[in-house]
C-alpha cells in the first residue's frame, strides 16, 4: 500500500479558525479512478496540521449490509473489494484545493491466480452483494414503519382513548410483527456483550462472503450453496415485509387517516383570580 502525503499551508488550520469551520471541511476527499476512467472509490479522511498520511485499502466501494445504525449523508461507502491490478489515479479535494497521485496496483507474486480468476471472483461479489443491497432495503423499510408509528403515537397523545383505542391495537400488532422480522435479521436490541448469531440472515450473508474470499477464483461449493440460501432467505422475508406494508400497514394508514380529531389540545385562558 503506497502512502500518501499532504501538508497543509502555512496560516491554515490554526485553534482560532478551527473553531468556527464545519466539522465536514476538515476531511479530505479522496476519488480512486481507474484506467478507463470510472470512479471506484470514494472516502474522506481527516485531517490536521502538519504531515498528513492518508492510506487507501485498495480497494472499491462495497455496498452496505442490514444495520439498525441509520447512515448520515456525509458517511462513506463501505469498502468492498480489491481492485484489480493496475494504475489508479488519486483524486483530492480539500476546501476548494485539488491534487492527485498515481498508485499502481500489482498482483501478490506468491499468488497464481489468474485475471480469469479474479473476474470470477468479482462475479461472485457482485451476486452477493446485490443480495444485500435488497436485503438491506428491507430492513430500512422496517425501521421506517417504526418511525412512522412513533410518529403517529406521539401526533395521538391528546386524542381521547376512546378514538384511539383501534389504531392503537393496529399498531401494537404491527410492531409485533416488525420485532418477529427483525430477528430473522440480526439480533435483538439491548443484548449485552458481543452477539454472534450466524442463523440469521446478516449472519448469513457474512458467512457467505467469508466463503467467496477464501476462494482463489470461482466460489466453492459452500460458496455457491449459501448464496442460494441467502437469496431465499432474503426473498422470503421481502415477500412478508412487502405482505406487511400492503395489507396491515395499509389499513393502520387508512384508519389514522379517517380519524376526525384535532391533534392539538384545547387550551383554557390563564386567569388570575
Amino acid at each position: 500500500m503506497k502512502e500518501l502525503a499532504e501538508k497543509k499551508p502555512e496560516g491554515e488550520g490554526g485553534d482560532d479558525e478551527k473553531k468556527g469551520d464545519d466539522k465536514k471541511d476538515d476531511k479530505v476527499k479522496i476519488r480512486v479512478i481507474d484506467a478507463k476512467g470510472d470512479t471506484v472509490r470514494t472516502f474522506s479522511a481527516k485531517v490536521d496540521t502538519g504531515l498528513v498520511r492518508i492510506n487507501w485499502g485498495l480497494n472499491e466501494d462495497g455496498v452496505r449490509y442490514p444495520s439498525r445504525r441509520k447512515p448520515k449523508p456525509e458517511d462513506d461507502k463501505p469498502g468492498g473489494y480489491s481492485v484489480l491490478p493496475g494504475t489508479y489515479k488519486l483524486m483530492f479535494a480539500y476546501k476548494g484545493k485539488t491534487d492527485s497521485t498515481n498508485v499502481t496496483v500489482h498482483a501478490d507474486p506468491r499468488m497464481n491466480t489468474t485475471l480469469a480468476d479474479r473476474l470470477a471472483q468479482r462475479a461472485a461479489y457482485d451476486e452477493l452483494g446485490k443480495i444485500a443491497e435488497k436485503a438491506t432495503a428491507g430492513f430500512d423499510r422496517l425501521q421506517d414503519l417504526k418511525a412512522n408509528i412513533k410518529l403517529v403515537n406521539s401526533a395521538l397523545e391528546n386524542v381521547p382513548d376512546s378514538l384511539k383505542k383501534d389504531i392503537g391495537k393496529m399498531a401494537k400488532s404491527i410492531q409485533d410483527s416488525i420485532t418477529a422480522l427483525e430477528k430473522r435479521y440480526m439480533s435483538p436490541e439491548g443484548l449485552k456483550g458481543i452477539q454472534r448469531d450466524p442463523e440469521n440472515i446478516t449472519g448469513h450473508i457474512w458467512r457467505t462472503r467469508s466463503y467467496i474470499e477464501s476462494s482463489d477464483g470461482a466460489p466453492n461449493q459452500n460458496a455457491r450453496i449459501m448464496t442460494e440460501k441467502v437469496r431465499k432467505e432474503v426473498a422470503d422475508i421481502l415477500t412478508d415485509i412487502n405482505r406487511l406494508v400492503e395489507k396491515d400497514f395499509t389499513e393502520y394508514k387508512k384508519k389514522v387517516e379517517a380519524l376526525q380529531y384535532s391533534l392539538f389540545k384545547p387550551y383554557e385562558p390563564v386567569k388570575l383570580d
